[in-house]
């Protein structure tokens, strides 16, 4: 009987022969694909200056003067920083742009914020017979939830079920500001 998918003892290529090979063609091609090609060619971006002499070291003076400009920019005092971390979209005036170290005029106050109204809209009403009466369900939809709430339960973390009634819901806040939601 003669099995294709076999190992047998006799083959030249064995299990680790082969994963020996597959493993060293794995670090030549990792090798290749690293290793630069023309490493005498400049890099992009980068300017070179010949100025090594024939032995290969740079000259004394050439070697002065960087030092000398590597010193000047380490002494430099730190810029102050314009930027409030805590001010987001604030465009900078041009007289902050002039004169960093001066602080800005303070922004005129504005009126006092409207608190946003929520995003909420009475999707339906459901209502169920009890012998103490009927006792209706709101279905309110928002903030990308389905709210199923009856009198006395919140909606969205906030807002209290005041009254359902048979068109519409009154939503109260802890500030005692009532929100009227009519269906459509």
């Amino acid at each position: 009987m003669v099995c294709s998918g076999c190992y047998d003892e006799t083959d030249l290529m064995t299990k680790p022969t082969l994963k020996t090979l597959l493993a060293g063609g794995g670090l030549v091609a990792t090798w290749l694909a690293v290793t630069p090609s023309d490493t005498t060619a400049p890099k992009a971006g980068v300017t070179t200056v010949d100025r090594a002499r024939p032995g290969g070291a740079l000259l004394a003076d050439d070697l002065a003067a960087e030092e000398a400009k590597l010193r000047r920019h380490d002494n430099l005092p730190p810029r102050s920083s314009t930027r409030n971390p805590f001010r987001f979209g604030a465009k900078q005036t041009a007289a902050t742009l002039s004169h960093p170290g001066t602080a800005a005029a303070p922004l005129a106050p504005t009126e006092a914020a409207q608190p946003a109204q929520p995003s909420l809209s009475l999707s339906g009403i459901a209502e169920r017979k009890t012998p103490q009466g009927p006792v209706r369900t709101a279905i309110i939809s928002g903030e990308g939830q389905l709210y199923l709430v009856t009198e006395g339960e919140m909606v969205a973390g906030r807002y209290r079920v005041m009254t359902v009634e048979s068109d519409a819901v009154t939503l109260g806040d802890e500030r005692g500001a009532e929100i009227r939601l009519v269906m459509h």
